[in-house]
This record gives structure tokens, sequence and C-alpha cells, in this order.
């Protein structure tokens, strides 16, 4: 077969396969839909989320069926994040949110007013338990609303040179900052560490029942655990209530850095939040919280990322339960 013939063959294959997953799409919203129906179920007649014998039942028939081309392993391998969806999907009723085991903050970088409400919507829709409101990208005065706060609110205003908007100077920066603060009374404040010293004064001085979150982006790369250690024994000497380091990722070890480095800080006392930016740092997006982030932040969806390799809430939540429910197995 020549050339022109083979491209023809994948094609005619390609759409064979583009064919094939329209089915299972459609047999997969089916499945959902009737989980959807017993989990309500559950919900009412108070029976456990799981039963994990009766997945493991349902693991071997399926693994004994007779297949062209999948092995026992990989079948047991998509089922087990398809009964992980199904867990996230019934969640819903039997909790307030379809949350998992640790608290997801999506970072809202709106323009204007009207693009905050869009937002705020699927907010509320998909349940997060928390919310970053960035300032900087915004060009008019930004407002909640009634009974659009959610659980948990950080408020940023973030330097340029430390990958966000603002053009202005940074006394304006934090005047503007310290405005909002007064304005929506937020659980929590990002102050950048490298804020001119008598500004970050200020501001922790007014901060009031807000928690101060003192943050550090190294945008270059990921420096050795050693000397993310030692710039966090610096930043605390300004005296925060949390800390926040983040780098840049440009291989797999660079999340194993930063999550030494949050094992590290645990064990100091310290409460820090820790992740690496970038593809390659999405592990420690993920893993984070193990290692005593109090929440890891998430974009609203794809395409509103707020920093490279952010994930969306389900993803951060798909993960935990798939892990956990890996973890239980072992």
């Amino acid at each position: 077969m020549d050339v022109k013939g083979v491209e023809g063959l994948i094609k005619e294959m390609r759409a064979q396969i583009e064919a094939l997953d329209r089915k299972v799409l459609e047999l997969l919203d089916k499945r959902m839909s009737l989980v959807e129906t017993v989990g309500r179920a559950k919900a009412l007649l108070g029976l456990p989320i799981e039963d994990r014998r009766r997945e493991e039942e349902l693991l071997q028939k399926l693994c004994s069926a007779p297949t062209l081309c999948l092995d026992p392993e990989e079948i047991r391998g998509f089922f087990q994040v398809v009964f992980g969806l199904s867990v996230l999907k019934q969640m819903r009723f039997f909790h307030a949110s379809p949350k998992g085991p640790f608290k997801v903050c999506v970072s809202l970088l709106p323009k204007d007013q009207e693009e905050l409400e869009e937002a705020l919507v699927l907010c509320e829709k998909k349940k997060v338990e928390m919310l970053e409101l960035r300032l900087d990208r915004a060009k008019g005065s930004l407002c909640l609303g009634d009974g659009r706060r959610p659980e948990g609110l950080v408020l940023t205003n973030r330097r340029r040179a430390e990958g966000g908007f603002f053009k202005g100077e940074e006394k304006e920066r934090i005047w503007l900052l310290k405005e909002y603060m007064r304005r929506l009374s937020p659980d929590y404040v990002d102050l950048e560490w490298l804020t001119p010293e008598g500004l970050k004064e200020d501001l922790i001085a007014e901060k009031g029942k807000a928690k101060v979150i003192l943050s550090y982006h190294h945008l270059d790369g990921t420096p050795d655990p050693q000397v993310l250690m030692e710039l966090l024994w610096r930043m605390s000497e300004d005296g925060a209530d949390v800390y926040k380091v983040v780098t840049m990722a440009h291989k797999l070890e660079d999340s194993l850095k930063v999550l030494y480095f949050l094992m590290w800080a645990r064990s100091e006392g310290f409460e820090v939040i820790g992740h690496a930016m970038g593809r390659w740092g999405k592990l420690s997006r993920i893993l984070s919280p193990l290692f005593g982030a109090p929440f890891a932040y998430a974009a609203l969806s794809w395409g509103k990322e707020a920093a490279p390799g952010q994930m969306t809430p389900e993803e951060l939540r798909l993960s935990w339960t798939l892990l956990g429910r890996w973890l239980a197995d072992a």
C-alpha cells in the first residue's frame, strides 16, 4: 500500500474511532444520569455513598469479560476513574457542596463587574469553598453583591513583577487593596513579601480581622528546598498569618522540591501555601494540601487560568478522590 493509501486508511479509522467515541459519550451520559438517581435515593435512605465491595465484584466481572484488545488491568484502570467520577457526582446529595477532603480556592481575574457577575454565578453552581478576587486586571469598581460572598474570600492585587497586571505605582496598588479590604472585609488578604517596607507595614497594621497571606513568586524556576527554607525564615520576620511560596516548574522534580519544602515548613509550625506553576507543577498543586497547605488554588474553568498550570475544581476533586481510593486499596 502506498503512502496515500495508508493516509486514507488512517483517516477512515479515525472516523470510526470518533463515531465510537460519540457512542461511548452517550452511554456515559446515561450512566451518570442513573448515578445521580441512585445518589438521591442513597441520601434519602441514609445509605453510605460508597459500596467498595459491590465495586470490586463488578470489576471482577468486567475484567473477566471477553475483549478484543483490552487486558484486565486496563479495564480496571478505566473503571476506577468512572467509579471515582460517580462518587463525585453523588456527593452533592450528601453535602452542601461536592467538595473533597481539601478546600478549593477559585481565582477570579475579572476585567469588569459584568465579567465578575458571570463568574460568581458559575462559582455558585460549582459550589466552591473559597474565592480569590484579583483586583489587578479590573478597569472599574467591583462588588460581590448580597449573598454572593463565599465561605472564604481572599483579596489580591498582584504586582506585575510577580505575574500580576497592576500598572500603577506600589503606593497606588496598596491603597486600592486597603480600600477593598474596608469594602469587602475579606477573610484573607494576599500581600507580596517584596512590597516596600513602609507600605507593607501599613497594610499589616490595618488588616483588621483578615489574615495576611505573605506571598512570594519565583517566576524563573524552582530553587532547592534549602533555599526555600531560608526564604521562609526571612519572610516570617514580618509576622504574617499564612505564607505563600510559589515557583515555576520546568521538570517533574520541581514539584517534589516544593512538596519537600512544605513538609519541612509544617514540621516547623508554619502554615504555608506552596506549589509550582506550569504543567510540571500540577503534581504539587494536587498534593500540596496533603503536605499542609490550607487550600489549593484553581481556575474557574479551562481557559480562565489566573496562573500557568492552574487546574479546575473538578480536576482537583477528581484527583483527590482517585488518590484516596487508590490509597485505600493499597
